[in-house]
């Protein structure tokens, strides 16, 4: 699930990607020597070292999620339990005509008002369905979440393989954080992120140093325009060498994939010839 952070575990999928990335770009040969995190489990390590064949250099990587709003992961996870029940509920309806539903991010909910939420919504729409049919969307605005239904033919693309029926479930995302405005919390979790990788970047004093960061919720498509901003008011600690964007997420509309973005570094670099 690209819109959640994954749970801890080994990293090498994101790691090794990188790499071969960074070797491609710079002409270098780095290879794996050693999972740190996974061989030394007593003391704060990065999750990899990695050594250039050809000339011998070091970089070691780690990898960190920045997740805002701070929530918002248990938030998502809501939606998607809503989402769920609201394609169970309302399959046979939907199933015959282009159906979506608009709601805002979830609360903070249990799943029994979780459900409760999407039986309320499932029951409006189907003794709402009438009007939904002659072109007016209906839903509520007063009160409790709001979440609007409607017809929505035109959105369907055929040549993107868009199901022509069906229920679509689309959330309201909130708007991006300014980055010359960072909310101290933020701010205060990207520094804490950082010290954290410090410390583990503390025994290989002579390795280049980089932080892949893989953000989510509103700040998820931000790139260097935006972390060029944001990294003024909490600057990168001097024992890393380079941050990098690493997300996997759709690359075409039909594939997804790996996708690197450098972000700051205090290194030159080469391409490869």
């Amino acid at each position: 699930m690209t819109c959640l952070p994954e749970p801890g575990g080994c990293e090498r999928s994101r790691t090794d990607a990188f790499v071969a990335y960074l070797n491609q770009l710079e002409g270098s040969r780095f290879t794996l020597r050693a999972s740190l995190d996974r061989l030394h489990r007593n003391s704060p390590q990065p999750e990899a070292l990695y050594s250039d064949s050809g000339n011998g250099a070091e970089l070691v990587i780690e990898c960190k999620s920045v997740v805002w709003p701070r929530d918002y992961a248990a938030r998502h996870r809501n939606d998607h339990i809503i989402a769920d029940a609201l394609t169970k509920e309302l399959r046979k309806l939907a199933d015959a005509l282009p159906l979506s539903i608009d709601l805002e991010l979830a609360p903070r909910m249990s799943r029994d008002e979780l459900l409760a939420f999407a039986r309320e919504v499932s029951d409006a729409v189907r003794s709402g369905i009438n009007s939904v049919l002659a072109g007016r969307a209906i839903g509520s605005r007063k009160g409790g979440r709001p979440w609007t239904c409607f017809l929505d033919p035109e959105d369907r693309d055929p040549d993107f393989d868009d199901p022509a029926t069906g229920l679509i479930v689309r959330w309201t995302q909130p708007g991006i954080v300014s980055p010359e405005n960072l909310p101290g919390k933020l701010a205060c979790e990207i520094q804490r992120l950082f010290h954290a990788t410090v410390a583990k970047f503390c025994s290989y004093p002579k390795a280049r140093g980089i932080l892949l960061l893989d953000p989510y919720g509103s700040i998820r498509y931000t790139g260097d325009w935006w972390w060029a901003r944001a990294l003024k008011t909490v600057p990168v600690p001097a024992e890393i060498a380079e941050v990098w964007l690493a997300r996997f997420d759709w690359v075409t509309d039909f594939e997804e994939g790996w996708m690197f973005e450098r972000l700051h570094s205090r290194r030159s670099h080469r391409r490869a010839a």
